[in-house]
């Protein structure tokens, strides 16, 4: 998809972007994964709701907590590499084959490993309710299947996405009409439990095939023990960050239905799911530049920082934009998507959207972290989020109940991102390019501004 060619471009991006054949690339990538994005919140907007409206929020709640279990533990399938296998594909394009085939069979024992614990852990969880415990492994067995997502980092390395793009969203497509069937004929919780596993099987089997559209061939795929051990070495940090990540992001809907009930967890949860489906912008922003920042941090130092100050301000400016609109609106959102018994969303819904600045800044983070090696600070300061949502979810959701999870998690973030930095040195620099981008915001406009003066104005 070229950018260049869409008529609501402006014309001095159009020609900027024009004269630097590597930047005209990254942005196709990005429109590509924003193309994705877009497609799936809308089709949520409409199936998603419809489903919520169906089950019920206490049904609804329940069908979060059996697939939000086993993304506790989802980091075992990519085991922290999907930062690394990139970089190190740019960095040794001659070793791609050795590298892709090794992270394959890295992330499917890690997909293994994910499926035990995840069993295990529901039974002594919900030891009983064999209901919940079926609904739960089934949802794990699906991560099996992306182990053939190192197909996927494959393309990202070389900006070419859209093959990603086009696979998973035939499998999310086909898997939504099949879920419209089901709400039709207004099928038990199950079905909906098993459909959502089969989107992870038919999106690795569409990925198989846009692989082998692009004339690249699995079979020269190498699984080298060296490979695995040295990905392995530089990933690991990453892998318990990444699970402490996770707990610390989905944990909250876990205790809240253990401790308020399904119920809770569904109001929750429906306003939960409209901002995940939002919040999207920079995952793909990380991923259309990440190859770009590797380079720069390569090759000059001070271009290396200015790219990461655009970045935060980037991610600063998407979610102010992004919370406005969602904090006036949120009563009519939930009204018009979920309906009068989901009115209690409305307020968590509200207060949500702060923890789209922290998702924001903590993507972005990641390029520092990944680029200065950085990994073992991570893992420290994830787990040290991780124990401390935990602690907080303990205290304040039998005070405030959906609300009380909620604050826990803009304490936990508060002190991941930012507090924690003020006491390592590596990362004061970083510190303050994330501050800087914060409080420079009308700098930042004025040079776009100035950029589009002369353009407009050549000498």
């Amino acid at each position: 998809m070229d950018i260049t060619k869409l008529p609501f471009v402006p014309a001095f991006v159009k020609n900027k972007i024009k004269s630097r054949p590597e930047l005209q690339q990254m942005t196709s990538n990005f429109v590509w994964l924003l193309f994705d994005k877009v497609l799936r919140i809308l089709v949520f907007m409409f199936v998603n709701a419809w489903m919520a409206r169906f089950l019920g929020p206490k049904d609804w709640g329940l069908f979060n907590y059996s697939t939000n279990f086993a993304t506790l533990f989802a980091p075992l399938t990519t085991l922290g590499l999907n930062a690394v296998v990139i970089r190190e594909i740019i960095r040794k394009p001659e070793r791609t084959y050795d590298i892709i085939g090794s992270t394959f069979l890295l992330k499917l024992v890690g997909a293994v490993v994910l499926f035990v614990v995840t069993a295990i852990s529901i039974f002594f969880v919900r030891q009983g309710d064999t209901e919940t415990m079926l609904m739960v492994i089934i949802s794990a067995s699906g991560y099996l299947f992306l182990s053939l997502d190192a197909i996927d980092l494959h393309f990202q390395s070389q900006l070419q996405s859209k093959y990603t793009v086009i696979a998973k969203d035939i499998a999310f497509l086909l898997v939504n009409v099949v879920k419209m069937f089901l709400l039709y004929f207004k099928a038990d919780l199950m079905w909906f439990i098993w459909v959502t596993m089969l989107e992870m099987v038919l999106g690795s089997v569409f990925l198989i095939w846009a692989y082998r559209l692009r004339k690249f061939k699995i079979m020269k795929w190498n699984l080298r023990f060296k490979v695995s051990k040295d990905l392995i070495a530089m990933s690991w940090p990453m892998l318990i960050a990444g699970l402490a990540n996770n707990i610390q992001g989905y944990i909250d809907q876990i205790m809240l239905a253990d401790l308020m009930g399904n119920d809770a967890l569904g109001q929750y949860s429906a306003a939960f799911k409209l901002i995940v489906s939002i919040s999207f912008i920079p995952m793909i922003i990380y991923s259309s530049v990440a190859p770009d920042v590797t380079k720069a941090k390569q090759n000059n130092e001070s271009l290396y920082y200015f790219k990461l100050l655009r970045i935060y301000q980037i991610m600063f400016i998407i979610s102010v934009l992004l919370a406005i609109p969602i904090v006036f609106l949120s009563d009519f959102i939930i009204l018009f998507l979920y309906g009068n018994e989901y009115t209690g969303a409305s307020f968590l819904l509200s207060l949500m959207v702060v923890r789209l600045f922290f998702a924001n800044f903590g993507v972005a983070k990641t390029l520092f972290i990944t680029n200065n090696d950085l990994f073992k600070y991570s893992l420290l300061t994830s787990i040290l989020g991780a124990l401390f949502n935990i602690l907080l979810n303990y205290i304040l959701i039998p005070i405030y109940s959906a609300a009380g999870a909620i604050y826990a998690s803009f304490i936990s973030y508060s002190l991941t991102i930012f507090l924690v930095d003020i006491f390592y040195k590596p990362m004061h620099r970083n510190l303050g390019v994330m501050l800087k981008s914060i409080f420079d915001i009308p700098d930042y406009f004025r040079i776009l501004r100035q950029r589009i003066i002369n353009q407009n104005n050549p000498k």
